[in-house]
């Protein structure tokens, strides 16, 4: 199983450099066929083999000798260990926050480590993700309260959805209103929404404070360390994906009595 769920990450990690690098650009991603970046050749099929072929080709084009960056390969390896973690977690884990499904699981996966890796390359949220992930969402909680003839799940998440994306919205407006600036990106919100159709309200409250808290302390230490100064735009998807993914593994209950435990020792 591990073996398999490996292949399939492999495979998915390299759909997710195509979405990672041609979505920002406003490239289909269906046509034309995966090309070098600089010169601009097709790539042959036998070169598009997850990361074999990036070490056989030394990182480098086959046809310019231009290099290939390693982001490449390690994202193929990071979607592949993701989907282990997946299938490990349900098996270990029956109260995970996701229908007890292990594909719906690996689509939430791939979906906010994409939007994570698209905001730290570019510092913005693309709205075709963002769509095509409550697409997914919103499947996903019609065919679960379907077969569990528990449509209450299907309310659930779109209220959620909705909440997410307001919450960030007016609070976006209530700084806005007393510094002039703001705060987020409007992409925020919106994942915010997405993380809300998969996650249902309580883990989409759990998400939030976790994010809030990741995004302060890696702030806070970046300005102590002088890499960051006040005015510095940081993406701030990552630490939502990195939140709505353990608040997924993990289930919000457990995520609040880490926080009381953190809170009592302090």
């Amino acid at each position: 199983m591990i073996l398999i769920l490996f292949i399939f990450g492999l495979a998915f990690g390299s759909f997710s450099n195509v979405i990672i690098y041609r979505v920002p650009r406003n490239i289909s991603i269906i046509k034309p066929n995966s090309f070098c970046t600089k010169c601009n050749r097709e790539i042959k099929w036998i070169h598009k083999i997850p990361i074999i072929s990036w070490i056989v080709l030394k990182g480098k084009c086959s046809y310019c000798q231009s290099k290939i960056s390693y982001l490449y390969p390690l994202n193929e390896f990071l979607v592949s260990l993701i989907f282990i973690i997946n299938g490990l977690s349900l098996g270990l884990n029956e109260n995970i926050n996701i229908g007890n499904n292990l594909i719906s699981l690996s689509i939430f996966s791939l979906l906010i480590y994409i939007i994570a890796i698209i905001d730290i390359q570019n510092l913005i949220i693309p709205n075709r993700v963002i769509v095509l992930g409550i697409c997914f969402a919103f499947l996903n909680s019609i065919s679960i309260s379907i077969l569990n003839n528990d449509y209450y799940y299907l309310l659930n998440r779109l209220f959620s959805g909705i909440v997410g994306f307001l919450s960030l919205e007016i609070i976006i407006f209530i700084i806005f209103l007393i510094t002039s600036k703001y705060a987020f990106g409007s992409g925020d919100s919106k994942f915010y929404g997405l993380v809300g159709f998969w996650l249902g309200f309580n883990n989409l409250f759990a998400v939030f404070v976790l994010s809030i808290y990741l995004g302060g302390i890696f702030s806070l230490v970046g300005i102590l360390l002088n890499k960051l100064n006040r005015k510095d735009k940081i993406p701030f998807a990552p630490f939502i994906s990195l939140s709505a993914y353990f608040v997924a593994l993990f289930g919000s209950e457990n995520i609040w009595n880490l926080f009381s435990r953190l809170y009592i020792s302090s």
